[in-house]
């Protein structure tokens, strides 16, 4: 597990950021605020932990593993994009009096499960994805068409069997969590974390199980990298320090 730079002042708010590292080049939420120093960070990337062997195989259990690893009770909980239904479940468990912030959300269906998995195959360079335009396929069918579809990708490419054999080996695990992950956010069963704030670049839709009152509130874009973020960061920061 993953922690952030703490800022020096402890008596800045603890802030636990529930997030990961992209498939691009693109910083995670952890290191945008990192930069403004205004709380005390700790992170959780489920995505790596799960890649590096974390044994768990539900949304709850993956939850309960982080809240009995933290050394303090924090006193926000953030979630970013995907991670948003892990950090409510987090907030969940840790109690009523700590609240939840929702950076970019995106509540995960089975549909962007299925849609993940064909970016995946795609991205691979692999031969198409007829088979997962249909029901989603279990975990060990699922590592055998991205296996296929990377050698294949890495091939055309002029890697050599070895080389290729190598780079699957590094990239397949992470490409399993994220998909375990994904899976498992769409098979939780949605609650609203007490006194959950959105925060969006973007519109954002209410779910339809949500409860409580739902006042969005309108960040600047993200970029694609941290230059010019400044508007973005202020925004969830100002959201954080509200709660």
């Amino acid at each position: 597990m993953n922690e952030a730079p703490r800022s020096t002042a402890s008596e800045r708010p603890l802030v636990l950021v529930v997030d990961f590292l992209r498939f691009d080049s693109r910083p995670p939420l952890t290191r945008l605020l990192a930069g403004g120093n205004r709380f005390e960070l700790n992170s959780v990337d489920p995505v790596s932990d799960l890649a590096g062997g974390l044994p768990v195989h539900d949304l709850p259990t993956l939850a309960a593993q982080y809240v009995g690893s933290l050394a303090a009770r924090p006193q926000v909980v953030v979630g970013f994009c995907n991670a948003v239904t892990l950090a409510g479940e987090i907030a969940l468990q840790l109690g009523a009096e700590v609240p939840c912030v929702a950076v970019n959300p995106t509540w995960t269906t089975a549909d962007v499960v299925q849609q993940e998995f064909a970016t995946l195959r795609k991205a691979a360079g692999g031969s198409g994805s007829a088979e997962s335009a249909k029901a989603l396929p279990d975990r060990q069918r699922m590592a055998e068409l991205l296996t296929a579809d990377l050698m294949a990708g890495l091939a055309a490419a002029g890697a050599d069997p070895e080389e290729a054999e190598e780079t699957v080996a590094l990239l397949l695990p992470r490409q399993l969590a994220w998909l375990d992950f994904l899976r498992w956010s769409a098979e939780h069963e949605q609650r609203t974390a007490q006194a959950t704030t959105v925060v969006s670049d973007e519109p954002v839709d209410r779910p339809a199980w949500w409860r409580g009152p739902w006042a969005p509130i309108e960040a600047p874009p993200m970029p694609a990298d941290a230059t010019g973020c400044s508007g973005f960061v202020e925004q969830v920061e100002t959201a954080i320090a509200a709660c």
